[in-house]
């Protein structure tokens, strides 16, 4: 028990621990709907939740191929949320240097009060609002690349190289 309270208390824990939920978060975001069909197997609730999700779906990827303009906008929006999760997870792994590199003496987390509240509170909220963010940028990118890919098929377009 002492060892996993030692463990907890070391930043270098706590950086690993979320480095392997934001990587899992961006591959789930990718894997959702696989996800989704293998438990819908599973129960006739998640089956019917998944078919409204699936229609719901369907629906917003045929107003993206039917207005080119909607699905510009859409890969703006999945550019802008990939690089808010890369913002945020850069700030996330910098986070544990940057209160390291702060001088004691020159506290400028005074808002805070203590060094530890910093460390032991923006730490894991930024893990966690990088994982959220990561989720939510992966789940338009999939849907903006849904949408370009029947844009593509209905137009006969060609494969970008």
């Amino acid at each position: 028990m002492d060892q996993i309270i030692t463990n907890i208390k070391d930043p270098s824990w706590w950086f690993s621990a979320f480095f392997i939920a934001i990587v899992a978060s961006v591959f789930a975001g990718f894997l959702k709907d696989k996800i989704e069909r293998y438990l819908s197997t599973l129960s006739a609730g998640i089956k019917s939740k998944r078919a409204a999700s699936l229609a719901a779906r369907k629906a917003i990827v045929d107003s993206l191929v039917e207005h080119p303009v909607f699905l510009t906008l859409a890969f703006h929006r999945a550019a802008l949320r990939m690089l808010l999760y890369v913002m945020a997870m850069l700030l996330f792994i910098s986070m544990p240097l940057l209160l390291q590199a702060t001088p004691p003496e020159h506290d400028a987390l005074w808002w805070f009060g203590q060094r530890n509240i910093a460390k032991n509170f923006l730490t894991p909220f930024m893990g966690l609002l990088s994982i959220v963010v990561g989720y939510r940028a992966t789940a338009s990118l999939s849907i903006a690349l849904e949408g370009f890919k029947a844009y593509r098929e209905k137009h006969g377009l060609p494969k970008l190289p």
